[in-house]
């Protein structure tokens, strides 16, 4: 029984131990901190830190404030980092001119100052580093340090009761400011005059408008405010760089660091430190051409590499000339279209790919500086395949991870994802699988490369669904040690066109950062883009940096205690049926343990989607659908960029349910929509800090509001709300079988239809069936209102209606024809032949043919 005990009480304090470590950040391996939005944003937008908003703090001598302050470079830097105001009538300002190399420590009252004390010995090396800061309140006297050097006030306070500690700006009738220098602060600590800390702020795990205190659940409110840890969360847009080329070639330098982009005409270089993209033309030669051809960057020689594996010399870009080494060369029926590649010891390797209906297993290999390419066939015992993701381990050996082929490599027969974990050792040319894993229903394959730590046998790589062109990109981690598969950070939208795509991860060492690189395929069009995110490292879930209260989360407790309380119940039925098999036979073996999950989702009161017909507005509070995407704030602010990919997304599901169907979604649904990739939790975790971020954006939109109510999400409209789609799709619901309506309606239509196409811009599978059905809708209104008495004879509702047509169908000749008679018999001539040259333009991109109906006969119907 004594053993049993300890058992008991081992198991209790590991469970425990896991749940206060579950989603506990190592603050030494990433970034943190709270982050100031200064003068490049209007005083509205900048950051205040109220540490004590809920009552003032009572402080006694002795006390002292403590933290690390990072002064970042602007061209404005003057500001109030924070004041220390006592009883509404003292205030003790920490002031930073960084421009003017200086801070100050001023003592004021309401009447003027009472000391100001100088710290000038700040430069430009104090950029980017953490400085310590303390103040101590004493008796006498206000003891000043930023990080060795140390400075007193010959003045003190009389009492330290009300105290308020505000940093950034702040609302105070006497001392308010709105002056907010480019700064970061964490690790905040009020201490006593024992030196015991009553206080503490790290910065690192939050909420969405504040941060509690690691002592007492104290809370401290923060107000357009930049948490740095959300970067190890939340992945970055960096640069969207469009192309017309298919299957443009993009190769990486992780030193200095850049992107390359080659194509057929020209280089981008994408400096990755600066954010820039620079074209340059070529001024001779081409690279490879086709899918099975790729570019790679030799850092050795500062040079590009392209290579296709059906001819055997390479092709190099000089950067100082701008020229290739050779003229164009295309390949024969691509053979190893999105294969694995990279470059170790001046020696190119190859593994896998797609070409001819078939997948491949083998290793391609080609040194530098010889002109032949050495070819070894794996599938005896490897699986052929294509779309894995590869890493180098060392010691000649490659990680090879998963994938989508087939057992014989013929694509007829039965292909299917792979989970493997292979090594194969490209020098001996030997293979091993050391591991699988599984990953749930939704079929995934992976980036092109993966970014190791070999000592933790954790391989970073994104995944993504490959039987969906509106697919969505993850991050994920797997153990190949373990053969565990977890994902982390937000999702990026992905359109993946199977051999036109490409997706690649990067890591850049200097600043800690990863890079997921995708061509995708744009809508609508032929066109393609470069996209690329950036995501702090490691990057963590969103349960890592959500905050609970120490000891303030009920719903915590219940599991907590549930948990506990299962597990007795677990042990005790297990200790007791052991005893009894004792008795009867042989020890038993030890009973499995379940993680029991509980599942909360935050409940929000519902209203009904309803507003009134609006007559135009100046854009406040204002939501544009029909055309780019747009959202204007209550102060008139254009707050487009604060919607990152998929938080549009998740807001314009959501929204259009609401609008255009009447109908609410569940959490599955979104869950199932965004992030299929994922295990229940990460989903409902990942759900819950999107929809968080999106309220709050929202609150400073107007009165429009999300709800939760019965398991199912909406979106409200009040009435201050301008939204060009919720106004239209209410209007044609209202006249949807009239035979006329009247002219103020027709034209307040017109005029919002005339906007553009609902989102052109957003590509999305879901959003599919919405623009069609407004289309349709549009289209089906506008052509019955052309057969109206009031509309007839009208040339310029008719020409109106004629663009609304063409802006919705480019391909409709009824409205084409109808807009060249119109232009034609107005005398404009010259537009008219304009509007069917532009129409046989399109009709010959598209279709490939020109249009059977020539302009002659356009004119003739009017003889």
């Amino acid at each position: 029984m004594p053993n049993n005990k300890k058992k008991i009480l081992l198991l209790l304090v590991l469970l425990l131990s896991c749940i206060s470590y579950a989603g506990n950040p190592d603050k030494k391996k990433i970034s943190y901190g709270l982050t100031f939005q200064s003068h490049t944003v209007n005083q509205d937008q900048r950051t205040s830190l109220d540490l004590n908003p809920d009552g003032e703090l009572d402080m006694a001598t002795g006390y002292s404030l403590q933290f690390k302050l990072r002064l970042e470079q602007a061209v404005l830097t003057y500001g109030y980092i924070f004041r220390f105001i006592v009883n509404d009538t003292l205030s003790l300002d920490f002031i930073s001119n960084l421009n003017l190399g200086k801070m100050n420590f001023v003592m004021s009252d309401s009447q003027g100052i009472l000391s100001n004390m100088q710290f000038s010995e700040l430069n430009d090396k104090e950029l980017n580093k953490w400085l310590n800061i303390k103040v101590t309140f004493n008796r006498q006297n206000i003891r000043c340090q930023i990080n060795n050097v140390v400075k007193e006030i010959p003045f003190a306070f009389n009492s330290y009761k009300h105290t308020q500690i505000l940093f950034g700006t702040n609302t105070h009738q006497t001392f308010y400011t709105t002056d907010v220098p480019p700064i970061s602060v964490r690790d905040i600590v009020i201490t006593n005059d024992k030196g015991q800390v009553i206080r503490e702020w790290p910065m690192l795990r939050h909420t969405d408008k504040g941060v509690y205190d690691e002592k007492g659940s104290n809370y401290a409110t923060v107000k357009n405010g930049v948490w740095k840890v959300d970067k190890h969360v939340t992945w970055e847009k960096e640069a969207s760089i469009p192309l017309t080329e298919v299957n443009a070639q993009i190769a990486y330098d992780t030193i200095q660091p850049r992107i390359f982009i080659a194509s057929s005409e020209f280089v981008i270089t994408y400096d990755i430190a600066n954010k820039t993209a620079s074209k340059v033309m070529n001024k001779k030669g081409n690279p490879f051409r086709n899918g099975g051809s790729q570019t790679i960057y030799d850092a050795k020689n500062n040079r590009l590499i392209s290579y296709s594996v059906q001819y055997p010399e390479l092709i190099t870009y000089n950067f100082e000339t701008n020229e290739w080494s050779a003229e164009e060369r295309r390949e024969n029926l691509a053979p190893v279209q999105q294969h694995n590649r990279i470059l170790i010891d001046d020696e190119l390797i190859l593994f896998g790919g797609y070409g001819a209906h078939t997948y491949k297993a083998t290793i391609n290999k080609h040194k530098l500086n010889d002109g032949e390419w050495t070819t070894k066939d794996l599938s005896s015992y490897v699986i052929p395949r294509y779309l894995s993701t590869m890493g180098y381990l060392g010691n000649d050996t490659l990680l090879i991870i998963g994938g989508y082929g087939s057992h014989s490599g013929r694509q007829e027969e039965f292909p299917t994802n792979l989970y493997d974990i292979l090594e194969i050792n490209y020098k001996d040319m030997t293979s091993k699988m050391i591991g699988q894993f599984s990953v749930g229903p939704t079929p995934l394959v992976f980036s092109n490369s993966m970014v190791l730590r070999k000592e933790e046998h954790k391989a970073y790589t994104i995944a993504y669904n490959n039987s969906k062109f509106h697919s969505t990109a993850i991050l994920s981690v797997i153990d190949w040690k373990n053969g565990t598969f977890e994902t982390l950070g937000d999702s990026i939208p992905y359109n993946f066109l199977d051999t036109e795509s490409f997706c690649d991860l990067i890591y850049v060492e200097q600043t800690s950062t990863l890079y997921g690189v995708f061509l995708e395929k744009k809508e609508p069009g032929n066109d393609y883009s470069v996209e690329i995110y950036s995501l702090a490292f490691p990057p963590l879930k969103a349960s890592d940096i959500e905050q609970i209260p120490a000891g303030g989360d009920k719903e915590l407790m219940k599991y907590i205690v549930l948990s506990v309380v299962v597990l007795l119940i677990i042990i005790g039925v297990t200790i007791s049926y052991r005893k009894r098999l004792k008795r009867k036979t042989s020890p038993a073996t030890a009973s499995t343990l379940e993680e029991r999950r509980v599942d909360n989702s935050a409940k929000a009161e519902e209203q009904p989607v309803t507003t009134k017909l609006q007559d135009k507005k100046p854009r406040i509070s204002t939501i544009h659908l029909l055309g780019d995407f747009q959202v204007f704030d209550k102060e008139g602010n254009d707050i487009t960029q604060e919607f990152t990919p998929i938080i549009k997304q998740v807001f314009l599901y959501i929204l259009l349910n609401s609008i255009a169907k009447g109908r609410k979604v569940t959490s599955q649904e979104l869950d199932e929509t965004f992030w299929l990739g994922m295990n229940k939790a990460d989903a409902s975790n990942t759900r819950n800090v999107n929809i968080r971020k999106l309220r709050l954006i929202l609150e400073r939109t107007g009165d429009i509001a999300i709800n939760y109510k019965g398991g199912y999400w909406s979106i409200s409209i009040g009435d201050d709300i301008t939204c060009d789609y919720h106004e239209i799709n209410k209007i044609l619901q209202e006249v949807p079988d009239k035979a006329t309506v009247d002219i103020a309606t027709l034209q307040r239509i017109l005029k919002l239809a005339a906007g553009g196409t609902l989102t052109p811009t957003i590509s999305a599978e879901w959003l599919d069936s919405f623009k069609d059905e407004y289309t349709k809708q549009v289209t089906t209104f506008m052509l019955r209102m052309l057969e109206t008495s009031d509309v007839k004879g009208n040339n310029k509702l008719i020409l109106q209606i004629a663009d609304v047509l063409l802006l919705n169908d480019t391909l409709d000749e009824e409205a084409m024809r109808i807009k060249c008679q119109i232009l034609f018999q107005m005398g404009q001539k010259g537009a008219s032949k304009r509007c069917y040259d532009t129409f046989v333009a399109e009709h010959t991109r598209l279709l490939n043919e020109k249009p059977a109906i020539s302009y002659e006969d356009i004119l003739s119907d009017l003889q």
